[in-house]
């Protein structure tokens, strides 16, 4: 019977020496992560155009996305993607094969952005969507994939959508200036549009 006792008593003691190396275990985890979330890169997307140049005269048109690097340290073997397409509806329907980018593969913390283009190849009738009353959009999506200074891999995605306000006629030139109502607006899910 004292032999039980005594056993359980290791047991027990045993037990609260394994509980005690766990917390130990799961507070320097913290630690570590907390320095890491601390030290990272930490990428976010915004469209620099609220007013942007179509031209008939060319095969396709560009509106400027800006990649900017909030976070301490720099992202590394950095890839974007991303896409631009007009239709007349504010919905935005599950983005087709992301075109990718011409981007730095190092974007350092807390320089200027870095400057891309998204390619617009859609054919748009620029006279009907100055005179149309239907509403009419532009949605950019896209995903900027990265790995931080701990060599951990990372992605932002980020939709945009510009409510069509007119054209206006660039004076000698074929272009119009797309016009809009505030601007290119954030949109869907909150997970999106906001630095990871």
């Amino acid at each position: 019977q004292e032999q039980k006792r005594e056993m359980a008593i290791q047991t027990g003691v045993l037990k609260e020496s394994v509980a005690a190396a766990q917390n130990s275990a799961n507070a320097a985890m913290q630690q570590i992560q907390m320095v890491k979330d601390k030290e990272r890169a930490r990428i976010s997307v915004s469209v620099s155009d609220d007013e942007f140049e179509v031209s008939p005269a060319y095969s396709f048109d560009a509106i400027l996305i800006e990649i900017a690097n909030d976070g301490t340290t720099s992202a590394f073997n950095v890839r974007a993607k991303s896409e631009v397409f007009g239709q007349p509806s504010e919905d935005l329907p599950p983005m087709r094969a992301f075109i990718p980018l011409k981007v730095p593969s190092v974007i350092r913390a807390n320089n200027d952005p870095t400057q891309a283009e998204v390619i617009l190849v859609q054919d748009i009738d620029l006279t009907a969507l100055d005179e149309s009353t239907i509403p009419y959009f532009f949605h950019i999506g896209g995903v900027v994939e990265y790995e931080d200074v701990f060599g951990e891999s990372h992605e932002t995605t980020f939709r945009y959508r510009l409510q069509v306000n007119g054209v206006r006629q660039v004076p000698d030139s074929k272009s119009v200036k797309i016009r809009s109502w505030g601007g290119w607006k954030r949109c869907c899910s909150p997970e999106e549009n906001h630095p990871t």
